[in-house]
């Protein structure tokens, strides 16, 4: 089996028929050709920070870490042994058009209308970090979805609220 080339997209997708430019995402199953692996298709901006890497390996601690990861979850897969891995991380990633309180999040948003001093509130960034592992031994291949920390689910190009990140039409996850 030959590898398709991805293209690790911003808005929390790897795509394999092109760039990936939407905003708001479909839901699954998609429609037409487009060819994805999305562990959270949404709206994200990293202007304000935030960052999208990724990287392709031939390890053999990172192949033994997989090829463990596979066992443990599909048994009856006990002769896999993973020849190659691609991991997407998008770290820390604020969504699109978040305000200021967006950006920063306080525990009391009224009081932090009257009184901006940090000793008094907990400032926490509404970001997310995820991440995808895709790994094969060249007949097989399977995805990984990994989940650090989600604070938000829309941004305001998918009518999201833009200070919290929430409502309108939610990141999705899935594959096809």
């Amino acid at each position: 089996m030959q590898r398709q080339r991805g293209k690790v997209n911003t808005n929390g997708a790897i795509s394999f028929l092109g760039t990936l430019r939407q905003f708001t995402p479909d839901p699954f199953p998609l429609s037409n050709d487009r060819r994805i692996v999305a562990p959270y298709w949404g709206d994200v901006d990293i202007r304000y920070g935030g960052n999208v890497s990724y990287r392709e390996s031939t390890d053999p601690d990172l192949l033994t870490r997989a090829t463990n990861e596979i066992h443990n979850v599909f048994p009856q897969q006990y002769k896999f042994h993973a020849s190659w891995i691609f991991i997407a991380t998008w770290d820390n990633v604020p969504f699109y058009g978040a305000n200021s309180i967006g950006m920063l999040k306080c525990k009391n948003a009224k009081r932090f209308k009257y009184q901006l001093t940090h000793s008094v509130f907990d400032l926490v960034l509404q970001r997310n970090t995820f991440q995808c592992v895709l790994i094969t031994n060249g007949r097989h291949s399977f995805a990984m979805f990994l989940y650090k920390k989600l604070t938000w689910t829309t941004g305001t190009a998918s009518n999201g609220d833009n200070s919290t990140g929430l409502g309108g039409t939610p990141a999705q996850v899935g594959m096809k």
